[in-house]
């Protein structure tokens, strides 16, 4: 799902230097007295003695092998923001059997990044092929595992990513794997409430969502509910696919402002999309 340039950024050599070694003889603040520098000397990012420099190199290739191994099929999508924050989803190939919720694949995301601004992050949730955006998890069966980057941090909370084994990540999914016929529950209990465009209103009213959120969501809801064949889509084998059309329910409504997240503001950080969804599939369900 990534060319091959995307890849080549996301695994390009980096190192955490002193910056003594670059201007010697120099005094630097004791937060910033080292930088993060790219395969060509430029400077990323400045950060502490203290920062755990961890590379995408030791993060994602290790896990991507362990997969593989243990057979577990997955397409990656790739989000690369100024060349220091890197967004990595694994989007598992195999469909989640359920009786009223039948395009949802399972999937987590790992994230990383290389000026302290985004913390190394394992976060778990669904994708929605007929939407191809990520779905998040029923409240009350959230999995969501970050720290900072530091050196020999306390897990006090939880593993430390940033020095985390990816066999505790795989762990970790494995987890989530288990336990994805809870969240199914909540969706398919969302499936069986009718619901129309008054409550896409009502939720963006109470969120203070943008009028272009609110059209967008309208718009998706009105489009996935209409006669089969006005919606096309491309499911995970590559397969052209005539949408069935989607039922006039609460799990509709959350995926039509869903998509209006997701779709509308390209500039927004992931991080940022990620909590405005958490806030609508909130509201929805109260």
């Amino acid at each position: 799902m990534q060319n091959s340039e995307t890849l080549k950024k996301l695994f390009a050599p980096v190192s955490k230097v002193e910056l003594g070694s670059i201007l010697p003889g120099k005094k630097f603040p004791r937060a910033n007295d080292h930088a993060i520098l790219d395969e060509h000397g430029n400077i990323l990012s400045f950060c502490s003695s203290t920062y755990n420099l961890r590379e995408n190199e030791t993060l994602y290739k290790p896990l991507e092998k362990m997969m593989k191994d243990q057979k577990i099929p997955f397409d990656r999508k790739i989000s690369i923001v100024d060349g220091t924050k890197f967004y990595v989803d694994y989007i598992i190939r195999d469909r989640v059997k359920s009786l009223t919720v039948n395009d949802i694949l399972p999937k987590f995301s790992v994230w990383n990044s290389y000026d302290g601004t985004l913390k190394t992050t394992l976060k778990f949730g669904f994708y929605r092929v007929v939407c191809s955006n990520g779905l998040t998890r029923p409240v009350g069966n959230t999995v969501n595992i970050s720290k900072k980057h530091r050196k020999a941090a306390a897990a006090e909370d939880g593993m430390d990513l940033s020095i985390a084994s990816n066999s505790e990540i795989i762990n970790s999914v494995q987890l989530f794997l288990s336990e994805v016929k809870q969240d199914m529950e909540v969706y398919e209990q969302m499936n069986q409430i009718k619901a129309d465009v008054s409550k896409i209103l009502q939720v963006s009213e109470k969120l203070k969502f943008s009028k272009n959120i609110l059209e967008t969501a309208v718009e998706r809801f009105n489009m996935e509910t209409s006669i089969k064949g006005s919606l096309t889509y491309v499911n995970e084998n590559g397969e052209l696919v005539n949408h069935e059309g989607s039922p006039q329910t609460l799990y509709t409504v959350y995926n039509a402002l869903n998509y209006a997240i997701y779709n509308c503001n390209t500039k927004e950080l992931p991080e940022a999309k990620l909590k405005r969804d958490q806030l609508v599939l909130a509201e929805v369900l109260a």
